[in-house]
C-alpha cells in the first residue's frame, strides 16, 4: 500500500527546479534572458500553453511509448497536488516494471529512490527476472531488498527464457516458497530442465499420496509448442530421495530421458 507522495508536485517546486520543456527553455533564454533577465513566471506560463504532453499520458504511458528519464521528469513535474497516493502509487508499480523489463536502472532508481520514495512494488523483481537483467536484481537486492518480492514466482520468467545466470543467482538469494516452488516446477518440467525441477523439489514438501502408497507428485505441463508434457515425482518411502520421470508425447521424444 502507498504511504506518502514522493514526487514534489509543481507548484511547490523552485522556479529553478521545475523542468521546462526545451523549447521553452531555449526560446526563454534567447529572447527574454537576454533582454530583460531571468522572468521564471513568464517562462512557466509559456511552459503551461505548450504542454500537450501531462493531460494524456501518465509516467508508465509515456515510458512505453518513449523510453526516455528526462520526459519522466517532465511529468512528474506537472502531476497535479491532489493526486490520490494510491493512483501515483499505480503509476509508479508500472513505470518501474517497464523501466525494470528494459534494465534502465538510471530510470529505475528515479522511480524509487526521487518520484515515491518507501513504496512497496510488486512487479519489478519479477519484470527484471523476465528481461534477463541480472544488474537489475542485483541493485534491487542489495539497495532496496524490501522494495519487492523475493521468494515467490520471479524466477518464471527466467525459466521460461533458460536464463541460467539469472536462475543461479535467484537460486541462491531468492529460494522460493514451497507455495510458490510447487509452480515453479511446473514451468522448469515443460522447459526440460531436469535438475531444476529436483532443486525446486528440495526446496518444498507439498506431497501427495499416490496409489501405490509412495509419496508422489504429478506436475502437469502446459501445452507449448504443440507439445504435451507430463512429469511425476516419485519418492521412496524409507529415502526421500526423489527422482523425475517425464514423458513427452507430441512430435518429439522429449528432452528429459526416461530412466
Amino acid at each position: 500500500m502507498p504511504r506518502t507522495p514522493g514526487a514534489v508536485p509543481a507548484s511547490q517546486r523552485s522556479p529553478g527546479a521545475f523542468p521546462l520543456l526545451t523549447a521553452v527553455r531555449v526560446a526563454c533564454h534567447n529572447c527574454l534572458a537576454v533582454q530583460h533577465g531571468d522572468l521564471p513566471h513568464v517562462t512557466r506560463c509559456i511552459d503551461a500553453f505548450l504542454d500537450d504532453l501531462s493531460p494524456k499520458w501518465t509516467l508508465a504511458t509515456a515510458y512505453a511509448k518513449s523510453p526516455r528519464l528526462r520526459l519522466l521528469q517532465l511529468l512528474a513535474a506537472r502531476e497535479p497536488v491532489d493526486m490520490d497516493p494510491s493512483y501515483r502509487w499505480s503509476i509508479l508499480n508500472d513505470a518501474a516494471a517497464l523501466a525494470a523489463g528494459r534494465g534502465d536502472l538510471e530510470t529505475l532508481r528515479w522511480l524509487i529512490e526521487s518520484y515515491f520514495p518507501g513504496e512497496f512494488l510488486t512487479e519489478v523483481v519479477s519484470a527484471a527476472s523476465a528481461g534477463s537483467h541480472l544488474d537489475i536484481l542485483e541493485w534491487l537486492y542489495d539497495h532496496h531488498r524490501d522494495r519487492g518480492y523475493w521468494g515467490g514466482l520471479e524466477m518464471s520468467g527466467a525459466i521460461w527464457k533458460q536464463d541460467a545466470g539469472v536462475i543461479d543467482w535467484l537460486k541462491t538469494h531468492a529460494v522460493p516458497r514451497e507455495d510458490c516452488a510447487s509452480k515453479l516446477m511446473e514451468i522448469a518440467a515443460a522447459q526440460g530442465d531436469q535438475s531444476l525441477v529436483e532443486w525446486l523439489y528440495s526446496c518444498m514438501a507439498w506431497e501427495q499420496m499416490g496409489p501405490s502408497g509412495r509419496r508422489r507428485i504429478n506436475t502437469n505441463g502446459r501445452s507449448r509448442s504443440g507439445f504435451s508434457r507430463t512429469a511425476s515425482w516419485q519418492i521412496g518411502r524409507s529415502t526421500l530421495t526423489a527422482r523425475l520421470q517425464t514423458v513427452v508425447f507430441g512430435f518429439s521424444s522429449g528432452r528429459i530421458k526416461r530412466d
